[in-house]
């Protein structure tokens, strides 16, 4: 099962524009998928494996937590650094975001980096 919900902070989807409502995943971005892995062994076969992505674009640890919590086992199985787009970067809400440590980036030169990563979650070890 592939777990694609909305995971960014409602602030950064408002000024982002990539969400037409302007609601991401909660607060912290991790609200809605928390909802799904926590729910998700439900739906799914004792060997079943839930496909978790993340980002530094939300509260990562949190719903790493969650899914840790939730399954036997969790891997990372990729990762991939990009670039956050420059007219969503200088906006105040990201700034404020990333100091209150929602979110993580990455200096690098003039840019902002934020990484996506993909994780396995199994119901059964």
């Amino acid at each position: 099962m592939i777990g694609d919900v909305s995971g960014i902070p409602d602030t950064l989807a408002r000024v982002s524009g990539w969400f037409p409502d302007g609601r991401g995943g909660g607060a912290s971005g991790v609200e809605l998928p928390v909802r799904l892995v926590e729910k998700a062994p439900g739906w799914l076969s004792d060997r079943g494996r839930l496909l978790l992505p993340s980002g530094s674009l939300q509260d990562e640890q949190q719903l790493l937590a969650a899914a840790r919590d939730t399954f036997a086992h969790v891997e990372k199985v990729g990762e991939r650094r990009l670039p956050l787009p420059q007219n969503i970067a200088a906006t105040s809400e990201v700034e404020q975001l990333w100091r209150d440590g929602v979110i993580d980036l990455e200096p690098r030169g003039s840019r902002l980096l934020w990484y996506a990563r993909a994780w396995y979650c199994q119901v059964a070890a």
